[in-house]
């Protein structure tokens, strides 16, 4: 435990463009990517989602990573994601994003 914190995984500030849900995928919501590890995130934004919604964070940066993630905590505009992550593909976009976030 580093300065009180509970986290087991090491969480990185860093900045988010947009996310939308798989039934919605047409309809995007600006959010602010507040912090990110390997297995989730925190994000901050005025659409309303809901704990146990499925969502997909869109992760602006040279490769435009995108990410599914169940939401498992709400407070106010704020929203914990687990990671989803079932594919190659998710694991080497998490691995891309944290290996390669900005200093």
């Amino acid at each position: 435990m580093v300065n009180g914190e509970r986290r087991i995984k090491e969480r990185h500030d860093c900045t988010g463009d947009y996310f939308f849900s798989a039934d919605r995928a047409d309809k995007r919501h600006s959010c602010v990517l507040k912090n990110i590890s390997v297995t989730g995130a925190c994000i901050e934004t005025v659409h309303a989602i809901e704990t146990d919604d499925i969502i997909t964070v869109h992760i602006c940066n040279n490769r435009g990573v995108e990410l599914d993630g169940k939401v498992v905590w709400k407070k106010s505009n704020s929203y914990g994601l687990l990671f989803l992550l079932e594919t190659p593909e998710a694991f080497d976009n998490i691995s891309y994003l944290i290996n390669n976030r900005p200093v």
